[in-house]
């Protein structure tokens, strides 16, 4: 079997590309012939296809650079919402390749919508899983510009995020997400998906709710690699938060969550994003450490007293809650979207309300006077992931599906 496998960034930079990294290394292991397609970039890991991949855009610096001129605002804003240079690209590994099957991760702005046609017309069969809800909101985390959860959009609606400047607060950025998510509805771009995967309950029955989405959506958790005989003993180094340094991560609940500890030991933030610098500024009594590798992230986990995901938006299934588990260490995490999904409250982990920054404050305080409870919580969340979430159980699982999308009748 031959498998391409499509996801904008060919680097761990944030839960998506984490999960398309493992399923492609998973997948290789198996004897499975995998097909690169990405972006240039310079922290990608080597691809032998990576003379395929489209040109580096990052539009992260096209919003936030004023001096750009217009005919170049407009120029990236068209290739943001349609490319023409992935859908050539594309077709010309697909001439070469030949794969059985494509799998579509997180394709849009670098990549777009636009190249789903192109599999169509290759006759490819075509499997995209679903990270947020970028079918249903412009903008894919369906909070508006006060960080304030929102559904606005839904019906296809799409004009509201341009309407209450869901984008940086712009009107321009939040306009142009606008016409994107109303061309490719027009186009019918995704039609051609033949299979949809959620990796949790909540968010397939959200978009089941509130997309046009007219193929199957099959739940299949994400899975992560298991390390042997990982230690549970409570460490008092430090408490940890690592990702992306968005707006709808929570970090500013954290921080504030922290400032109202008795006992400190020191809070350390790992992860990129547009809130970084920012925060590094206004909060010096946090260690920002930025971006990390694979093996850094995993020992700050087994080096902390316990983890944090304080997100204020609806998490699918977030990579970060999983990953801590699978070491045995426990987790404190909001209570939205797919992470009670994941997390046993009081069993393998604790829960509380998203954005409630007083009982965030009471979790941690309640881990830091009861090394017991950790190690406690550590050993559960741990024989949770053997059992339900392990990369083999999920690479196992996304083999069967190809198989029978392969034997499907077109």
């Amino acid at each position: 079997m031959k498998v391409l496998m499509i996801n904008k960034y060919f680097y761990r930079r944030g839960g998506a590309e984490t999960v398309f990294l493992l399923e492609r290394s998973c997948l290789r292991k198996k004897d499975i012939e995998i097909v690169d397609f990405s972006m240039e970039h310079p922290l990608n890991l080597p691809s032998p296809h990576a003379g395929y991949f489209v040109s580096n855009t990052d539009y992260n610096k096209f919003r936030s650079n004023p001096g750009i001129s217009f005919k170049n605002k407009i120029s990236t804003a068209l290739k943001l919402i349609y490319s023409i240079e992935a859908r050539r690209r594309l077709n010309t590994i697909l001439e070469k390749e030949r794969p059985d099957i494509a799998h579509l991760h997180n394709i849009y702005h670098q990549i777009s919508p636009s190249i789903i046609g192109v599999l169509k017309k290759n006759k490819v069969k075509t499997i995209m899983t679903l990270h947020d809800y970028k079918l249903i909101c412009p903008t894919y985390v369906m909070i508006d510009r006060n960080n304030v959860i929102c559904d606005r959009c839904k019906g296809g609606r799409f004009y509201q995020a341009a309407v209450h400047r869901c984008m940086d607060g712009s009107l321009a950025h939040s306009s142009v997400l606008s016409m994107e998510a109303y061309l490719h509805r027009w186009l019918r771009s995704y039609d051609d998906i033949d299979l949809y995967i959620a990796p949790s309950r909540f968010l397939a029955n959200l978009m089941s709710r509130n997309s046009t989405i007219r193929k199957p959506i099959v739940v299949l958790p994400y899975g992560v690699e298991l390390e042997k005989n990982p230690s549970t003993e409570p460490k008092d180094s430090h408490i940890l938060f690592f990702g992306r340094m968005s707006r709808e991560k929570g970090i500013e609940t954290l921080i504030h969550a922290y400032e109202h500890l008795d006992r400190k030991i020191p809070l350390k933030i790992a992860g990129d994003g547009p809130l970084l610098d920012r925060l590094k500024s206004k909060y010096k009594n946090v260690d920002f450490l930025g971006y990390q590798e694979k093996a850094s992230i995993r020992k700050l986990i087994r080096d902390a007293a316990f983890v944090v995901v304080p997100s204020e938006w609806f998490e699918n299934f977030p990579m970060a809650v999983l990953e801590t588990m699978s070491l045995g260490k426990p987790v404190i995490a909001s209570d939205t979207g797919g992470i009670p999904e994941q997390i046993d409250d009081g069993k393998s982990g604790l829960l509380f309300e998203a954005g409630n920054t007083s009982a965030l404050a009471g979790q941690m305080k309640r881990l830091l006077s009861d090394r017991e409870l950790r190690s406690k919580l550590g050993r559960e969340a741990r024989k949770k992931v053997q059992e339900q979430y392990s990369l083999e159980i999920h690479c196992r699982k996304l083999i069967e599906l190809y198989e029978k999308l392969i034997e499907t009748p077109s």
